[in-house]
């Protein structure tokens, strides 16, 4: 499963604002308030905007220990942002301590290992001018968590799977029940593996970086993060496998080079700010959606384009459409449009989710499905011959090139296309960097031909061809695809592409 998303739906901690005139003045704190605060019509619970979500408030003492007034209080139809994980922990101004809110009592957390381990993020911790409620016990590395039931199904939510050279990343995973809602009831561990072939990747096991093997995650409300480091060397790949044999997710992770060129794409929502659907602020889809792909760089942010090919949309949680056979990738795809160097618009019209499930997208670029020769160039020459045409056959395509000499070395562009017929550009960053299989059919001419692969460049392919001696017959040249078994002409039925030279 491919993926890449992330979000908490609060569970109903509130207080009750039925009585709006209870409220009695408070007074204002010296510290900044941490974000505006909202409520829906006819619904109790208020709800802190912060780091673009909406966190709970517990009840009416934390609601004036954080430093608000009613008035400051908005009255929406709809909440501005996704809800988030409940407010619930707290420091005193100018303390160390921070504490986790439980059930009415406070809970002094240890260490900062601790805190990390138990899944608790530093962006979470509020300012409060006294502590809302009374302390208990501490939390600390012999104290052992509530028991809860491990989710249903274990979800990186990515977005944007490239790491930065030489850079760390933050992977916000989450924790679905059967429903594929945020699981808030659970805090616990679950297994992440990097599996790494190319050993240029690292993750985070608590107190060290370790570049293969698994290490436990701690889920606090159902939500947690693993950070993961690329080494120095671009355009490397590893896997992570999320939660145990017999319910895991894979992602996949691409170290690019620290450029503000384009390396790839990315979904944004369709807004006049169009923001970018990730971990942190993942899609929460109601009917049909419409959201865009746009170029990016290395650090995610929208750049002119230089990439183009076709792309498989897909999302998680997957949803499979139609009568498509589950076993099937296909039945993932949601759209499969040609990115140009401009981007694009896809709808996802799926309605089998609820609007609370939390949406990633991952984008895969499609593999060449054709090729063309765009040029032919005597070596050391600045003028190149044109071939014809491509032709289709039942059997393959062919296209044929004039004025080949004997015993000259030639250089052959070729272009990778879509199954549409587009050009595919940006070769290195798509990974499209290799030959393909090539293969010479020629007569035994006393001085052979030779065709090699020379080069990758930015949006072709090139290969180095040195005709033979003079023998009157073509030269047949299959540039893409798999060469036959025999190396014979005509075109056999798994050559996609062959090149006929005239006669010399």
């Amino acid at each position: 499963m491919k993926s890449q998303h992330a979000i908490l739906l609060t569970s109903a901690l509130a207080f009750s604002l039925t009585t709006l005139s209870s409220f009695a003045p408070a007074t204002v704190n010296a510290f900044s308030l941490p974000g505006p605060i909202y409520k829906l019509p006819n619904k109790p619970t208020v709800y802190i905007e912060r780091n673009g979500k909406m966190h709970a408030i517990a009840n009416e003492t934390i609601f004036y220990d954080l430093g608000y007034q009613f008035t400051e209080l908005h009255v929406v139809n709809t909440l501005p942002a996704p809800i988030g994980s409940a407010v619930d922990l707290f420091k005193l101004p100018n303390k160390p301590q921070v504490y986790w809110y439980s059930q009415g009592t406070l809970h002094w957390i240890v260490s900062a290992q601790i805190f990390v381990a138990r899944g608790f993020q530093w962006d979470n911790i509020y300012t409060v001018s006294q502590l809302p409620g009374p302390i208990g016990s501490p939390i600390s590395a012999s104290t052992t968590p509530p028991a809860s039931t491990p989710p249903a199904t274990i979800l990186p939510l990515v977005g944007f799977p490239d790491v930065i050279v030489g850079q760390t990343k933050d992977i916000v995973i989450d924790g679905l029940t059967s429903l594929n809602q945020v699981d808030q009831s659970y805090s616990g561990t679950i297994p992440v593996t990097l599996s790494d072939t190319s050993h240029n990747f690292s993750i985070w096991n608590g107190s060290s970086w370790i570049s293969s093997g698994t290490v436990k995650v701690s889920l606090h409300d159902g939500t947690g993060i693993i950070q993961v480091k690329s080494g120095n060397t671009p355009w490397q790949s590893a896997d992570l496998i999320f939660g145990s044999s017999g319910s895991q997710d894979t992602q996949q992770l691409t170290s690019v080079p620290d450029t503000t060129k384009q390396v790839g794409w990315r979904v944004f929502t369709d807004s006049s700010q169009p923001s970018p659907v990730s971990g942190e602020h993942p899609a929460y889809l109601k009917g049909s959606s419409t959201f865009l792909i746009e170029p990016v760089d290395a650090h995610g942010k929208i750049v002119p384009g230089t990439l183009a090919d076709k792309v498989d949309v897909t999302a998680d949680p997957q949803v499979y459409v139609g009568s498509c056979p589950f076993s099937s990738t296909q039945c993932n795809i949601i759209s499969s449009p040609y990115v140009s160097t401009k981007g694009i618009a896809f709808i996802d019209n799926q309605t089998l989710f609820s609007s609370s499930t939390p949406i990633v997208f991952s984008l895969t670029p499609q593999t060449p499905a054709q090729a063309q020769v765009t040029a032919v160039t005597p070596k050391g020459s600045s003028s190149s011959i044109t071939p014809s045409a491509l032709v289709k056959t039942p059997s393959g395509d062919i296209q044929t090139v004039g004025d080949i000499l004997p015993n000259h070395s030639y250089v052959i562009q070729l272009q990778l296309q879509t199954s549409s017929g587009q050009p595919i550009l940006g070769l290195p960053e798509l990974g499209l960097t290799t030959s393909t299989q090539i293969s010479l059919y020629q007569n035994k001419r006393s001085t052979p031909s030779t065709l090699s692969f020379e080069k990758a460049g930015e949006n072709h392919l090139y290969f180095l061809y040195n005709s033979g001696s003079e023998d009157n017959s073509p030269d047949v040249l299959a540039l893409f695809g798999s060469p036959p078994g025999n190396n014979l002409p005509p075109v056999d039925q798994s050559i996609f592409l062959e090149l006929i030279t005239n006669s010399f």
